[in-house]
Formats: structure tokens, sequence, C-alpha cells
């Protein structure tokens, strides 16, 4: 039986589930929960105050999740009496769950499948205003990979920036789903060399920056020949490291606009997320240090969200 992990908070105690629910524990997956039943509140908060952060199920039961953490997803955003922070609870929890899979499987179908239903929710999450960025960004995720909560941090500010400068709907939910599987391509790189991820590419010797570029070549090997990946997507994720100098692994200097969404808070986020600086020290550094990398009115705009949604 191969099992898959998933947000602890994809899982409500007021939706049946369709599907049995692990634990892992001790180097053993333990059944915690039967399909066919409710999970009781307290079970639960049991888990959270405990710090667990994952359930796990049979992955032959994938499809019954995916159904199941949509339709979820559906009535938490449709209930007008259920605050924002229990509505970005749960699409933060498919966004987390839907990267985790497919930057263990790169090349499934069904991972990307679930990627693309959380960005889509994510997307609508953001458009309910200012508040719900702010939530993001306040929440503190348990056991969460550095890459993937980079990951979130992305899709979660390149969304609300791609919606704030009036973007196509097309282009918010390419945007969103490119901003989620950005990095999927580090996964492809040894292990020594995905170390490179923590180090800014001003840090990095030649050597050492044609390695990371790496990670956006293999990119292109994983998702390129898969006829569900969206192109609009896979140009995105292509072309995430991208500047208008030309510094990039790809040499782009001509940037559309969603590209140079992407490319400019990927940027920022690895300031906050890598180095630790706080958000505001991290806007400093793209207006003093990356200045010449983005359109001005871009920065501009994102500094206004960042100001304005209460990020900084």
């Amino acid at each position: 039986m191969k099992f898959i992990p998933l947000q602890i908070t994809t899982i409500s105690p007021s939706k049946t589930i369709t599907f049995d629910l692990y634990i892992y524990f001790k180097e053993t997956y333990l059944k915690y929960q039967e399909a066919g039943t409710l999970i009781p509140t307290d079970k639960l908060e049991k888990l959270t105050k405990q710090k667990v952060a994952k359930f796990y199920i049979d992955d032959e039961d994938i499809h019954m999740y995916q159904t199941y953490i949509q339709e979820l997803m559906n009535e938490k955003l449709e209930d007008q009496d259920l605050g924002i922070e229990q509505k970005v609870a749960v699409v933060e929890g498919a966004c987390l769950t839907a990267v985790e899979q497919s930057f263990k499987n790169p090349d499934s179908e069904k991972s990307y499948e679930m990627t693309e239903v959380a960005a889509q929710k994510l997307k609508k999450v953001l458009e309910t205003g200012p508040d719900a960025l702010k939530e993001f960004f306040e929440k503190k995720t348990i056991d969460t990979d550095l890459v993937i909560a980079h990951s979130m941090n992305v899709a979660s500010l390149a969304t609300r920036l791609a919606i704030r400068v009036g973007c196509s709907d097309k282009e918010i939910s390419n945007i969103s789903t490119a901003a989620l599987l950005h990095d999927v391509g580090l996964t492809r790189l040894n292990k020594q060399d995905q170390e490179l991820f923590k180090k800014h590419k001003e840090d990095m010797n030649d050597d050492e920056q044609r390695i990371y570029g790496l990670h956006v070549k293999d990119a292109i090997s994983a998702l390129k020949d898969r006829p569900w990946v969206k192109k609009g997507v896979l140009e995105l994720i292509v072309n995430h490291e991208e500047v208008l100098t030309g510094k990039g692994p790809n040499k782009l200097k001509n940037l559309t606009l969603p590209i140079m969404i992407l490319s400019l808070v990927n940027t920022y986020d690895k300031h906050v997320t890598i180095s630790g600086m706080n958000p505001r020290d991290a806007l400093m550094e793209i207006t003093v240090k990356h200045i010449d990398d983005f359109e001005h009115d871009i920065i501009n705009k994102f500094k206004d969200i960042l100001i304005d949604e209460g990020v900084i």
C-alpha cells in the first residue's frame, strides 16, 4: 500500500470522509478514521494541539479525495457566514497538499489536476478582498518544507498582484498554477545541488548559477510533453527566473506581464523565506538591488499591495 500525505486542514468535521484516514506514528501508518464517517471536532483539535500536520490516505483513494476537497472548498468559499480564517485554512491546505504531490510526482496528471483546482480556489479566495492575503501571511503552517512554503507564498502574492494590475482571468489562473509549481524542477537536481535554493543568485559563483539554472530546464523535461499542462502555465514556469536585465537562465529580456509578476514575487519571497528578512526589509532589497530587473510601475504596485493589505 502506498500512502499520500494531505494537510490536516483539508479534512472537516462537518463533512463525511469517503476514504480511510491514517496517521504516521513510530514509523507505522495507523488507521485513524474509517471511510463513511465524520471525524469528531475534538479529535481534530487534539491532533492540532499535538502539532500533527498531516493525515495520509491510500494512493488508490486519490480520486475520492480530489472530489472531497473540491466540494469542501466550494462549500467553505460559498458560506457567507464563515470567517476568512477558515476559508484561507482549507484553501492553503489544499494548495500545500497539491504542491507536495506535484513535487513528488511532477509528471503525474492527478497531481497537476489537484494543483490546478487548488490554484482556482486560491484565486477565488484572494478575490474576496485584502483580508485574505493578510491571513495567508499571518498563518504559521506546521511541518512545511521550505521550498513548498516558498511556493505557497509566491502563489498567494503573485495571484493577488495579478488581480490588482488587471490581468485577465486566464492569466490569473495560469499565474496561480505556475506559482505553485514554479520550482518543480528542483526535485530533479541532486541533494547537494538542491541546497543552492538557499542561496541568492548574486551570492553564487558562475558554476553554481549554471547548475541552479538547470532546475528551469528540468521543469521543462518534467512537464513539456504532458498534454494536461497548459501552455501558458509551462511558459511561466520556464521563465520564472527571468529579469529585464537578461540575467536569467534563459537570458530573456522582453518579459510579458505575467512572467514579470511571477519573477518579481519569486525574487521578493526568497529574501523573506530563505534569508529570513522581514517583509519590509525584503521590499527595500527589491527597490535597491533589483530596481532595474523589473518595470518600476510593477514594483510600485507590488509595494502598494504589501502596504495596503497589511503584509508589511
